[in-house]
Protein backbone atom coordinates (compact mmCIF):
# COMPACT_ATOMS: atom_id res chain seq x y z
CA UNK A 1 0.00 0.00 0.00
CA UNK A 2 2.78 2.21 0.82
CA UNK A 3 6.43 2.39 -1.02
CA UNK A 4 9.34 4.73 -1.15
CA UNK A 5 9.80 6.08 -4.05
CA UNK A 6 5.98 6.99 -3.66
CA UNK A 7 5.54 6.73 -7.45
CA UNK A 8 7.68 3.78 -8.03
CA UNK A 9 8.90 1.82 -5.17
CA UNK A 10 12.12 -0.40 -4.74
CA UNK A 11 11.39 -0.75 -1.08
CA UNK A 12 7.71 -1.70 1.13
CA UNK A 13 7.02 0.71 3.91
CA UNK A 14 3.85 -0.67 4.39
CA UNK A 15 1.54 -3.74 3.36
CA UNK A 16 -1.75 -5.37 4.07
CA UNK A 17 -3.06 -8.91 3.53
CA UNK A 18 -6.16 -9.33 1.74
CA UNK A 19 -7.91 -12.14 0.12
CA UNK A 20 -9.46 -11.68 -3.43
CA UNK A 21 -10.21 -15.20 -5.12
CA UNK A 22 -9.02 -13.61 -8.65
CA UNK A 23 -5.54 -12.79 -7.58
CA UNK A 24 -5.23 -15.99 -5.78
CA UNK A 25 -6.15 -17.78 -9.00
CA UNK A 26 -4.35 -15.91 -11.13
CA UNK A 27 -1.21 -15.99 -9.05
CA UNK A 28 -1.61 -20.08 -9.14
CA UNK A 29 -1.74 -20.22 -12.71
CA UNK A 30 0.73 -18.13 -13.59
CA UNK A 31 3.51 -20.49 -11.17
CA UNK A 32 1.93 -24.09 -12.69
CA UNK A 33 2.44 -22.52 -16.36
CA UNK A 34 6.33 -21.91 -15.43
CA UNK A 35 6.27 -25.16 -13.37
CA UNK A 36 7.73 -23.62 -10.49
CA UNK A 37 8.14 -25.17 -7.23
CA UNK A 38 9.59 -23.23 -4.42
CA UNK A 39 9.25 -19.88 -2.12
CA UNK A 40 8.11 -17.15 -3.71
CA UNK A 41 6.22 -13.91 -3.63
CA UNK A 42 3.22 -12.98 -6.51
CA UNK A 43 2.56 -9.33 -6.13
CA UNK A 44 0.03 -7.75 -7.86
CA UNK A 45 -1.51 -3.85 -7.80
CA UNK A 46 -4.91 -2.67 -8.38
CA UNK A 47 -5.20 -0.26 -11.19
CA UNK A 48 -7.67 2.28 -10.46
CA UNK A 49 -8.33 2.78 -14.22
CA UNK A 50 -10.31 -0.31 -14.93
CA UNK A 51 -10.42 -2.12 -11.52
CA UNK A 52 -8.16 -4.70 -12.77
CA UNK A 53 -5.26 -6.62 -10.60
CA UNK A 54 -2.37 -6.42 -12.88
CA UNK A 55 0.73 -8.43 -12.26
CA UNK A 56 4.07 -6.61 -10.98
CA UNK A 57 6.74 -9.48 -10.30
CA UNK A 58 6.74 -12.91 -9.07
CA UNK A 59 9.73 -12.91 -6.56
CA UNK A 60 11.69 -16.17 -6.04
CA UNK A 61 12.95 -15.59 -2.86
CA UNK A 62 12.29 -14.08 0.56
CA UNK A 63 11.39 -10.32 0.94
CA UNK A 64 11.29 -7.63 3.52
CA UNK A 65 8.15 -8.50 5.00
CA UNK A 66 7.35 -12.01 4.35
CA UNK A 67 7.14 -11.92 9.02
CA UNK A 68 4.12 -10.89 8.30
CA UNK A 69 2.95 -14.15 8.82
CA UNK A 70 3.42 -13.89 12.32
CA UNK A 71 0.60 -12.01 12.36
CA UNK A 72 -1.71 -14.17 9.78
CA UNK A 73 -1.61 -17.50 11.91
CA UNK A 74 0.21 -18.81 8.37
CA UNK A 75 2.57 -21.58 9.16
CA UNK A 76 4.69 -19.97 6.38
CA UNK A 77 8.37 -20.66 7.72
CA UNK A 78 7.04 -24.47 9.03
CA UNK A 79 5.94 -24.64 5.42
CA UNK A 80 9.23 -23.99 3.83
CA UNK A 81 11.18 -25.95 6.49
CA UNK A 82 9.19 -28.99 5.34
CA UNK A 83 9.70 -28.24 2.05
CA UNK A 84 13.81 -27.68 2.46
CA UNK A 85 13.78 -30.63 3.82
CA UNK A 86 11.45 -33.06 1.89
CA UNK A 87 8.40 -33.29 4.28
CA UNK A 88 5.44 -32.95 3.19
CA UNK A 89 3.37 -29.23 3.30
CA UNK A 90 -0.48 -28.72 4.63
CA UNK A 91 -2.19 -26.56 2.36
CA UNK A 92 -3.68 -23.60 4.22
CA UNK A 93 -6.14 -21.55 2.65
CA UNK A 94 -7.01 -19.48 5.41
CA UNK A 95 -5.37 -16.41 7.48
CA UNK A 96 -6.19 -13.38 9.57
CA UNK A 97 -5.63 -10.16 7.78
CA UNK A 98 -2.32 -8.32 8.90
CA UNK A 99 -0.03 -5.27 7.91
CA UNK A 100 3.62 -4.50 8.03
CA UNK A 101 5.46 -1.64 8.60
CA UNK A 102 8.65 -0.52 8.91
CA UNK A 103 7.85 2.68 10.74
CA UNK A 104 11.31 4.59 9.95
CA UNK A 105 11.19 4.24 6.22
CA UNK A 106 7.38 4.27 6.00
CA UNK A 107 7.27 8.48 7.85
CA UNK A 108 8.37 10.09 5.16
CA UNK A 109 6.20 8.35 2.49
CA UNK A 110 3.26 8.81 5.08
CA UNK A 111 4.30 12.57 4.69
CA UNK A 112 4.36 13.38 1.12
CA UNK A 113 1.39 11.34 0.67
CA UNK A 114 -0.74 13.34 3.32
CA UNK A 115 0.41 16.76 1.75
CA UNK A 116 -0.86 15.48 -1.68
CA UNK A 117 -4.13 14.66 0.04
CA UNK A 118 -4.10 10.48 -0.56
CA UNK A 119 -6.60 8.98 2.08
CA UNK A 120 -4.40 6.17 2.54
CA UNK A 121 -1.63 8.29 4.32
CA UNK A 122 -1.92 6.69 7.60
CA UNK A 123 -3.93 3.53 6.79
CA UNK A 124 -3.14 0.47 9.54
CA UNK A 125 -4.38 -2.63 9.83
CA UNK A 126 -4.17 -4.71 12.93
CA UNK A 127 -2.37 -7.36 13.81
CA UNK A 128 0.67 -5.13 12.85
CA UNK A 129 4.27 -7.00 12.18
CA UNK A 130 7.05 -4.64 12.74
CA UNK A 131 9.84 -4.70 10.26
CA UNK A 132 12.30 -3.98 12.86
CA UNK A 133 10.73 -2.81 16.40
CA UNK A 134 9.77 -5.47 19.21
CA UNK A 135 9.20 -4.60 22.87
CA UNK A 136 11.12 -8.22 23.78
CA UNK A 137 14.23 -6.66 21.99
CA UNK A 138 14.56 -3.00 20.77
CA UNK A 139 18.33 -2.71 20.56
CA UNK A 140 17.54 -3.42 16.53
CA UNK A 141 15.54 -0.50 16.66
CA UNK A 142 17.86 1.81 18.69
CA UNK A 143 20.38 0.51 16.33
CA UNK A 144 18.20 1.78 13.30
CA UNK A 145 17.85 5.38 14.78
CA UNK A 146 21.26 5.74 16.19
CA UNK A 147 22.60 4.31 12.20
CA UNK A 148 20.22 6.81 10.19
CA UNK A 149 22.36 9.64 10.07
CA UNK A 150 24.94 7.64 8.80
CA UNK A 151 22.70 5.81 6.41
CA UNK A 152 20.99 8.73 4.76
CA UNK A 153 24.58 10.62 3.86
CA UNK A 154 26.04 7.40 2.21
CA UNK A 155 23.10 6.14 0.30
Amino acid sequence: MRQHPTDFGNATTYAETIRVKEIIDYAISILKAVNYNGLCEVEFKKDERDGLYKLLEVNPRTWKWHSIANKTDTPFIECFFNFLNGRSIDYTDGFKDASFLHRLTDFPVRLKLLLKGYPYWNKKAWPCEYAVWSKDDILPSVFEIVYLPYNLLTR
